[in-house]
């Protein structure tokens, strides 16, 4: 079997292009059931080609969770960047999650597998902690920028509630993405604002 190419000889066209297709056909299948011939079927391109750019179905898969947990974190990264107040910051933030857990049901799956994997595997764990930690830094800076602007007057565990944040939207988008019809969701996700609203704002005791 080739080896993977080096990132300087890969095509990033391609590279969407495969990812793409596996995105596909994990709709389809469920990326543990899914094939590198399945892959390349869909995208269209020799199974070689395939080898080409990644050396297994493993570094497939850790690629794809990048590649989408990049465009979430780039879509938080904004927002919270908006010369807007802390609480249209919440509301976008936690409204672009939903959207997010809609169009990408598959990255929570992705999630669940990856933390199975996590004991035995330490890239799979590396990758989820990263996602987490650069999450953390986005919501300790909304807070901080909020606290600097007098919009945040109580003090609390920035870092508990960051990832308190964290876990119920990840969790949420995982209940949905094995079950959309368990829970009513934006219903949830309304509560899920509210609860945090009152909870930064409540006066110190």
């Amino acid at each position: 079997m080739p080896k993977a190419a080096t990132k300087k000889f890969r095509k990033p066209e391609k590279i969407e292009a495969i990812l793409d297709a596996t995105c596909a056909v994990m709709a389809q299948k469920g990326f543990a059931q899914i094939s590198m011939n399945d892959i390349a079927k869909e995208a269209g391109e020799h199974k070689s080609l395939l080898f080409y750019y990644f050396k297994n179905k493993d570094q497939l898969f850790l690629e794809l969770f990048h590649h989408l947990s990049r465009k979430y974190v780039d879509m938080i990264a904004d927002i919270v960047s908006l010369p807007i107040s802390f609480d249209e910051k919440l509301a976008k933030g936690i409204n672009a999650f939903h959207q997010f857990m809609a169009d990408e049901p598959k990255w929570f799956i992705m999630i669940l597998e990856l933390i199975v994997h996590s004991t035995h595997q330490p890239e799979n764990k590396a990758k989820i902690i990263t996602l987490y930690t650069q999450l953390m830094d986005l919501i300790r800076s909304g807070f901080a920028e909020a606290r600097n602007s007098n919009e945040i007057k109580r003090k609390f565990d920035d870092d508990v509630v960051s990832s308190l944040i964290i876990s119920t939207s990840i969790g949420l988008g995982v209940l949905n993405a094995l079950d959309s019809q368990t829970t009513d969701f934006p219903k949830a996700y309304q509560y899920f604002k509210e609860i945090v609203d009152n909870f930064i704002k409540m006066e110190q005791k």
